[in-house]
């Protein structure tokens, strides 16, 4: 038994020099001719996503505005899909993408994906609603060779709810797929209050008050305003602290929270009787503005402030405390 293990090691390395010598592969002499095992998953083939009103895929839901929605509300997320040039397919292979969770599962569907003729059955799709994933599987028509094998790109499309929950601290979500990236969108929906364009509230110790707190949150109903300009006419009696002006971003939940973020820099506009602030164009987002006055005189029991917010040189609201 010994003397055969010489003799085969003594072989092997026979071949291996002349494989050297000779510039002949070792699957030449027989050897090395191992073959990857196929892997049936395809990975990442989703190119885009989309979403549509309807089950049409030609009704598409435009996103550059917030969308008004219900817990009834029903949208359609259609992906589109394409298998590179270079992938090897098999029948049985297959690709798949999980729904992220801000939408909500209506039911579990299946059917035929088809090529672009109209009637070829390419492969099948099936979304199951408890795991929260979307399968495509493909079988041999797309395979190199075929009459299809040019034609391996198409889309499917699922219908879908809303997760309100996901929207209740802030109405702006990222979708977020799962290792696919790629596909990620912003959404924003309206929040269910309706909210308002401008709210004012004040602030102001009870006894032997020396200044008071004003808080201003503009535009909470997350309208697009061309050219946003915040004022506030100050009444006799009070004086502006011009460095206390100060702006921050706002979070609107979809059931009205509001949530400020980081202090952001403004430079107001010192007037006669006031101040102004402009915000520019605003698509969609809401801002708070805080600022403090003085108590200049004491002869007055109440003070009467109006805060006012136009676009451009249109009064769109006003908030009087």
């Amino acid at each position: 038994m010994k003397n055969m293990f010489q003799k085969i090691k003594k072989f092997l390395v026979v071949i291996l020099i002349l494989s050297l010598i000779s510039n002949i592969p070792l699957q030449g002499f027989g050897l090395g001719n191992v073959k990857a095992e196929h892997n049936p998953d395809l990975g990442n083939i989703f190119t885009q996503v989309v979403m549509t009103k309807t089950a049409n895929p030609e009704d598409l839901l435009p996103l550059d505005k917030p969308l008004e929605i219900t817990e009834s509300t029903e949208v359609g997320l259609m992906f589109y899909w394409k298998i590179p040039d270079e992938k090897e397919l098999l029948s049985g292979d297959y690709a798949q993408v999980k729904i992220p969770d801000v939408f909500k599962p209506i039911a579990t569907a299946s059917g035929n994906l088809i090529a672009s003729d109209g009637y070829t059955v390419i492969g099948t799709f099936l979304f199951d609603k408890d795991t929260g994933y979307l399968k495509l599987q493909f079988n041999e028509v797309l395979q190199d060779g075929g009459d299809y094998e040019e034609e391996r790109s198409g889309t499917v499309g699922i219908m879908l709810k809303f997760d309100l929950t996901k929207f209740e601290e802030d109405t702006t979500q990222l979708v977020q797929f799962e290792y696919m990236e790629s596909l990620n969108f912003s959404l924003t929906v309206k929040p269910a209050s309706g909210t308002d364009l401008i709210t004012k509230t004040e602030t102001h110790e009870a006894l032997n008050a020396k200044e008071v707190t004003w808080t201003v949150d503009v535009n909470t109903a997350l309208e697009d305003i061309d050219n946003a300009i915040f004022k506030d006419t100050i009444p006799a009696g009070l004086q502006l602290i011009e460095d206390s002006v100060k702006i921050y971003p706002l979070s609107v939940g979809y059931y009205g929270d509001l949530t400020p973020g980081a202090e952001s820099p403004v430079t107001p506009v010192i007037e006669e009787n006031g101040f102004s602030v402009s915000l520019g164009q605003i698509k969609g987002k809401a801002y708070r503005i805080v600022y403090k006055t003085k108590i200049t005189s004491y002869a007055q029991t109440s003070y009467t402030n109006n805060a006012v917010l136009y676009n451009g040189e249109t009064e769109l609201d006003n908030a009087w405390i």
